[in-house]
């Protein structure tokens, strides 16, 4: 048995604020731990991956920018990913990378002067599947 992720899953974990009534964060990864004793490498490699966007997603404090990732988020993935495919890590590097770039940002402030990087457009674009064309200005 494999450990897929699912983006409508690991959304619940990002944004932990949105959906409040949600408790079950991690529950089927940890259930994979503790009842597959032949850990498909791959599988473990997904978990490690959710946990490391998990903790990039949560770095970013401020509610205002929070809500900017979340919205960009969801706009993003709805254009280029679905929803409640099974993926495995090595398909959503994009989405680390993601993350990765938004976890630094500690204010609205920061947000704007991350948008004027012209270097960060062109990582965008050339890392971000790319299942919509995407016009260069």
């Amino acid at each position: 048995m494999r450990n897929n992720i699912i983006l409508s899953e690991l959304d619940k974990c990002l944004f932990p604020e949105i959906y409040p009534y949600y408790n079950q964060y991690f529950q089927d990864d940890i259930a994979y731990l503790r009842n597959n004793h032949d850990y498909d490498e791959t599988s473990m490699l997904n978990i490690a991956f959710k946990l490391k966007v998990v903790k990039y997603s949560l770095k970013v404090e401020d509610t205002g920018v929070r809500y900017f990732l979340n919205t960009f988020y969801n706009k993003l993935f709805d254009d280029h990913f679905d929803w409640f495919r099974k993926y495995d890590w090595y398909e959503l590097k994009s989405v680390l990378m993601f993350f990765m770039v938004f976890s630094t940002i500690r204010n609205e402030k920061e947000l704007v002067a991350l948008k004027k990087n012209d270097q960060l457009k062109v990582l965008f674009v050339k890392y971000l599947p790319k299942t919509k064309p995407i016009k260069h200005k």
